[in-house]
């Protein structure tokens, strides 16, 4: 293997930064989807995602009518939207417990379908959301599933429900799935999502950036300083999105120069580093 490594750090750069980020690919691929048929299941749902919260399918028939016995006891109806939708969104949140895609699926991300979801008993925002617009079809007749990088929630006639967060960056409909790219790609959600994920996990990940930034010819000084920027890059991340309501967009912005700063390192030459040991790391 290191004779590989020394090989491929000495081929061109055209050749080199491929097989580089295959590498990478793969090692993030595996780390966050250990179970890859369940990507290519994800992805699925995903173009058909206004598919999934379907009135009629038969393992939600309970759940309408503990739903219309719960509103009953309370006296609500949908002359009162507001209470409605949040008499609805305390009822899924009763009988849909939170759980991450980790702990339910085993990997990173995971949309699953409305009778994966009654089965499991357990799921994050984005089945909870499948779940509530289901039942408010069943009763409105519409809803859709909207939502940002980092949560999911519902748009009804009534107005929205389970935990909006302002304007939604993507919107589902009829004819699939409307994304605003700008909204979206937001770092400060992608905060998010580092702050829930393993951390062993994470650790893979950064480890395998590092050596995969490493040139051929670096000082130990060198290295070391680059992975010290990617793990203060890292530990900024998953602070900038623990407060899951309001992530830190400066936070997060000030991970991303941090990761900037790793590869403006490994980028100068090693002569701008002190003498370690006089040997580089590949030696």
């Amino acid at each position: 293997m290191a004779i590989l490594g020394r090989r491929l750090e000495r081929a061109p750069f055209w050749i080199r930064w491929p097989v580089k980020w295959a590498v990478f690919g793969v090692v993030l691929l595996l780390v966050c989807y250990p179970y890859p048929p369940l990507l290519r299941r994800h992805l699925q749902h995903l173009r058909r995602i206004d598919e999934l919260p379907d009135p009629n399918e038969p393992l939600l028939q309970p759940l309408l009518r503990e739903l219309d016995e719960h509103l009953a006891a309370r006296g609500v109806t949908t002359s009162a939207p507001a209470e409605w939708l949040r008499q609805v969104q305390i009822f899924v949140n009763r009988r849909i417990p939170y759980e991450y895609d980790w702990d339910s699926w085993g990997v990173v991300d995971y949309l699953p379908t409305l009778s994966e979801i009654i089965r499991q008993g357990k799921e994050d925002c984005d089945g909870r959301a499948v779940v509530a617009a289901a039942l408010i079809r069943a009763r409105l007749g519409d809803a859709q599933l909207v939502g940002s990088s980092a949560h999911m929630w519902v748009s009804s006639p009534l107005g929205d429900t389970m935990g909006p967060r302002g304007r939604p960056a993507m919107t589902s409909s009829a004819e699939g799935m409307r994304i605003r790219w700008l909204e979206f790609m937001n770092l400060a959600e992608f905060a998010v999502g580092v702050a829930l994920f393993p951390i062993p996990r994470e650790a893979i990940i950064v480890l395998t950036a590092w050596l995969l930034l490493l040139p051929a010819e670096v000082r130990k000084s060198q290295a070391l300083l680059c992975l010290f920027l990617l793990i203060q890059a890292w530990v900024l991340l998953r602070l900038s999105g623990s407060n899951l309501a309001e992530p830190s967009h400066w936070g997060a912005r000030w991970a991303l120069l941090n990761v900037v700063a790793a590869f403006l390192v490994v980028g100068l030459a090693p002569r701008f580093f002190s003498k370690d040991t006089g040997r580089s790391v590949s030696s």
